[in-house]
């Protein structure tokens, strides 16, 4: 509904933010189909501080439409870098114990990425090209950047992360891909 409400008064996006700690699915509800703008959620740290500089300075934001031409759902199942991701993460986390990798910079989501990017390497592969996690869901070739900010490379010209990166990057995807 709050979606629906800003694109009727004129919105051209919608930006909302959980407003308590925690996990909050967003749904459409009844009136999602009606809603012709984008909308994205942001959890409950990223809002306020999106909202506090607001106050500050113009923040421009820039929506990228990962949406694929053809068919609406492409099914991670099919996707190997998603399914080694998935296994790289019951190596790295669920077998050292839930609480030896925990905090807002620990690494597991990039060690996943990693056993990703491994398992669908080729030979001609020299670390120089960019690779993409979760290409084939957001229906991209191998070197689009995928589910990330970035495509994976050593060149910083295609993947200009620095460890300064995770001042602005979401937890823990994002600060995990830094």
């Amino acid at each position: 509904m709050k979606s629906l409400n800003a694109q009727n008064a004129g919105a051209v996006a919608v930006i909302i933010y959980n407003n308590v700690g925690g996990i909050v699915n967003m749904a459409a509800g009844a009136v999602g189909a009606d809603v012709t703008i984008p909308s994205v959620f942001m959890g409950k740290l990223d809002g306020e501080l999106l909202r506090d500089n607001l106050l500050r300075w113009v923040v421009n934001a820039t929506f990228v439409n990962n949406s694929p031409p053809g068919p609406d759902y492409l099914d991670g199942d099919f996707d190997n870098g998603i399914i080694a991701h998935e296994y790289g993460h019951g190596i790295s986390t669920r077998l050292t114990g839930s609480n030896c990798l925990y905090g807002d910079e620990q690494a597991g989501e990039g060690w996943s990425d990693f056993f990703a990017l491994m398992m669908t390497n080729t030979i001609d592969d020299n670390g120089e090209e960019p690779h993409g996690i979760g290409t084939y869901v957001s229906a991209e070739q191998n070197d689009g950047r995928g589910i990330r900010s970035y495509p994976y490379s050593r060149d910083m010209d295609i993947n200009p992360m620095t460890y300064d990166y995770i001042i602005t990057e979401s937890v823990p995807h994002g600060v995990g891909s830094v």
